[in-house]
């Protein structure tokens, strides 16, 4: 396989409104990237189009070694995992009764569904994973009983028993508290940091969310890349205040970044 993901010139144009503009991005294995942007940077588009949910009006997309165009997109999903709170928000919709571990199961055919019967093997993983991920004590439980944030874990252990090689988490922590995001990172890391781990992108606006495992970051407004490359690189007072429009000094503890206002 060559890059994980490499992006050469991309654009999409909407009507008249060019999205994406000429994007050009890299991911190599052994590296795990923030992408981070305003409201409106394209963030969401670029995803869906490294997704094949759209494709771009100029440039080449390769995903795991793929070049978009010459492979079955359907199959290549299967080795690519997303996490948001819309996905929860479908699964919540129409198997919000069904029990946790059913919906943890389904992740290791990546369907966006729950199934009710499925192979010891994935039985005896879903179970190990949803021990570390502190679920095994409501893996009975109807999916919608269970908080927000007991919830996100359970789209974690989704993308953990899937046998994944690129894993994208859109905005993940959105809505937690606290307590409940720090946590769910907590878990993140672990997954991170194993030697099967797959390939993690990590959409966000909040850059206090970005940890140590993470390697490297993308800022995006209006569709372009203002920076990319490691962390410390990237994630500069110049850059952030650039890109979100609003002065910025930034200060780092243990390895992460804390973003404060100086207007």
């Amino acid at each position: 396989m060559g890059h994980i993901l490499e992006l050469e010139s991309v654009s999409w144009t909407k009507g008249t409104a060019k999205i994406i503009d000429n994007i050009n991005w890299r991911i190599d294995l052994g590296q795990h990237w923030a992408l981070l942007g305003p409201n409106g940077a394209g963030k969401t588009s670029l995803l869906n189009i490294i997704n094949g949910y759209q494709w771009p009006t100029h440039g080449s997309v390769s995903v795991l070694g793929h070049r978009f165009g010459t492979v079955d997109l359907r199959e290549l999903r299967r080795t690519i995992g997303w996490v948001s709170p819309s996905v929860m928000d479908w699964l919540g919709r129409h198997y919000g009764g069904r029990p946790v571990r059913e919906v943890v199961w389904a992740g290791a055919e990546s369907r966006l569904s729950a199934i009710s019967s499925v192979s010891e093997k994935v039985r005896d993983r879903a179970d190990s994973v949803m021990t570390a991920l502190g679920l095994n004590t409501m893996a009975s439980r109807p999916l919608l009983q269970l908080s927000q944030g007991e919830r996100q874990k359970v789209l974690l252990a989704r993308a953990w028993v899937a046998d994944l090689q690129l894993l994208i988490l859109d905005e993940p922590a959105q809505g937690l508290d606290l307590r409940a995001r720090e946590e769910f990172l907590r878990h993140l890391g672990a997954l991170a940091k194993l030697s099967q781990a797959p390939t993690i992108i990590y959409v966000t606006h909040q850059v206090e969310e970005i940890l140590p495992w993470m390697t490297h970051a993308l800022l995006l407004k209006g569709g372009q890349s203002i920076a990319q490359g490691h962390l410390g690189d990237v994630l500069t007072e110049e850059t952030l205040t650039r890109c979100y429009e609003v002065s910025v000094s930034v200060s780092w503890h243990n390895h992460r970044p804390w973003l404060y206002v100086t207007d």
